[in-house]
């Protein structure tokens, strides 16, 4: 936890430290041991390798011994002498002893020469040639350490000497080199080693310098931006300009920056286009709550004008079927009043070839005849109620025309809703056209029909006259008033005949006007039934439009807190 939570810039000088105490622990507790120790074994095999040169001399004339040139004594002599002289490192000898603790020969201490010497010993008690003849014995050549005078110096010192034996006479050569001589050696090894390990870890340290400050200046800056980037303040960039991870890292950062700072000026920018398209939308669905609601009143009144439209036209129907019935009622007094000319013209042939018959039945005639006629008379103003009935399919015609022109207004008002009910209002408006004109043309036809009834009434009155004043008085004339009468008839049954072929055709017509008149209503009902279904969809509109009013609103209110959000952030 400690090292989790230190910072970066000092566990890189933690980590420093660690690797140069590292480094000098192994310094000081291996590799100067180590040196110690290869210095110490190369020391020996550099005596073995000196022991070599005198064991080489004494070999060298133990053979000329063997081979008779010079004498034992002689040989031996020349051996110690040659061993006497030589010399290495300038400073360092040979000496000889035997296997009794002689010494043959000392270059440096000739006192000692063919003295016993075994009961030399040195300051810490040991007997050093003894040691050495035992050295020999046992291993035939080896290491004895003790403490020897030193030239230059007062007191014994600590000296490492390689002793080897020579078996055919029995002697020992030996040569050693000081221990402060190898501690002055080992003192140079480790002063090489203390400065060349200074100056790897001041090496190390500046390395180390030069990495941890430009990597602790850039965490400064890293930490710092990071610190501003909290409180939301993108105004500054990274600045990072190195090429490892820790300029990546300020690359991205940087990145980072300019893809939220783009964003968020796409977003304030949307968030301003969307919160004036959401005042637009608002201002809009609030004119459209206003137009359904006007559209739902238009709605209502022209349900409520279809609904009249389709009673009217109802009414217009029954109408005219109570016209129609009227017109085949007419058209059956015009057969009957046919065939009653008929009866007429043959009783006036009658009255022509039978006078006598005629002048004795006159009277009974004239009595039944006055009665049928006056009869017939009042069945012909009938007629005049076809009048009455064209006019008021006129009045219908006119109301129907107005309320489908009243109906294409409304229509029109409601705009693209309207269009289908405009264009039924247009048909009821032509078929209303339509209807007014054949009237018309009824009408004349009836008017031809009245002014020829009237004619019927007019010769029936005079027929009536002319037999109440006439045939009783004046039988005579009867011949010609018959001719006459009868000629009447016949122009009578014509127009009685044609009455009833315009009352067929008439009926015709009146029957077409009704199925008309009845589509009409039908479309009418199934036009009130769109304008039904017209109407709940403008309440559900209307209903829609208050619901997205509210989410228009909560939009409205989203927008404004994501700009309080942005205002926070600075760039």
């Amino acid at each position: 936890m400690f090292l989790k939570n230190m910072k970066l810039k000092y566990k890189i000088i933690m980590l420093a430290a660690f690797i140069i105490i590292i480094f000098t622990a192994l310094i000081l507790l291996y590799i100067l041991p180590k040196t110690n120790a290869i210095i110490e074994e190369r020391t020996i095999s550099k005596l073995e390798d000196l022991v070599d040169l005198p064991l080489s001399e004494i070999s060298l004339q133990y053979k000329r011994f063997e081979a008779g040139e010079i004498t034992e004594e002689e040989a031996q002599k020349e051996a110690l002498r040659a061993i006497e002289n030589m010399r290495y490192d300038e400073v360092e000898y040979f000496w000889v002893n035997d296997m009794n603790h002689i010494m043959l020969m000392h270059p440096i201490k000739p006192e000692l020469n063919q003295t016993d010497i075994s009961g030399l010993q040195d300051p810490d008690g040991k007997y050093l040639f003894q040691e050495m003849v035992s050295v020999v014995k046992s291993d035939g050549e080896g290491i004895v350490r003790y403490q020897w005078p030193k030239p230059g110096v007062d007191a014994p010192q600590p000296k490492i000497s390689l002793v080897s034996g020579y078996k055919p006479w029995g002697w020992i050569v030996g040569t050693g080199i000081y221990v402060d001589d190898l501690v002055a050696i080992q003192r140079a090894i480790y002063l090489q080693v203390i400065i060349i390990s200074t100056i790897i870890i001041l090496f190390s340290i500046v390395i180390v310098s030069i990495i941890v400050i430009p990597i602790n200046k850039t965490l400064r800056t890293i930490v710092l931006r990071t610190d501003q980037y909290k409180i939301l303040d993108f105004s500054e960039k990274m600045n990072i300009h190195s090429k490892d991870e820790f300029g990546e890292i300020g690359e991205a950062f940087d990145k980072v920056s300019q893809g939220l700072e783009a964003l968020l000026k796409s977003m304030i920018m949307t968030s301003k286009e969307i919160s004036g398209d959401s005042e637009k939308i608002s201002e809009n669905m609030n004119y459209l709550k206003g137009s359904s609601g006007s559209a739902l009143q238009s709605t209502t009144d022209i349900s409520a004008v279809i609904r009249q439209t389709s009673a009217a036209t109802e009414h217009v129907s029954e109408t005219l079927d109570e016209a129609k019935d009227a017109i085949e009622v007419v058209a059956n007094k015009a057969t009957e009043g046919a065939q009653r000319v008929s009866e007429i013209n043959h009783r006036a042939s009658a009255i022509k070839t039978d006078s006598e018959k005629a002048s004795a039945n006159a009277s009974k005639m004239y009595s039944s005849v006055k009665v049928r006629i006056e009869e017939a008379m009042v069945n012909a103003k009938e007629v005049n109620k076809i009048n009455e009935l064209l006019e008021s399919i006129l009045k219908i015609t006119a109301q129907t025309n107005m309320l489908a022109l009243n109906a294409s207004i409304e229509a029109a008002r409601a705009g693209d809703a309207g269009k289908g009910f405009a264009v039924v209002a247009g048909e009821v408006g032509k078929l209303a056209e339509a209807s007014a004109s054949l009237v018309e043309n009824i009408k004349v036809t009836v008017d031809f029909i009245q002014k020829s009834v009237g004619i019927l009434i007019d010769d029936s009155s005079e027929m009536l006259s002319f037999i109440d004043k006439t045939v009783l008085l004046d039988y005579d004339k009867l011949n010609k008033i018959g001719d006459q009468y009868s000629n009447d008839a016949s122009e009578f049954n014509s127009i009685m005949m044609e009455l009833s072929a315009i009352s067929e055709e008439l009926t015709s017509s009146m029957e077409t006007i009704a199925e008309n008149v009845k589509e009409v209503q039908l479309a009418t009902e199934q036009e009130a039934d769109e304008v039904e279904n017209i109407l709940n969809i403008t309440k559900e509109v209307s209903q829609k439009t208050v619901s997205v009013n509210e989410i228009l609103k909560s939009n409205i209110e989203l927008i404004e807190n994501l700009d309080d959000m942005i205002n926070k952030f600075k760039f």
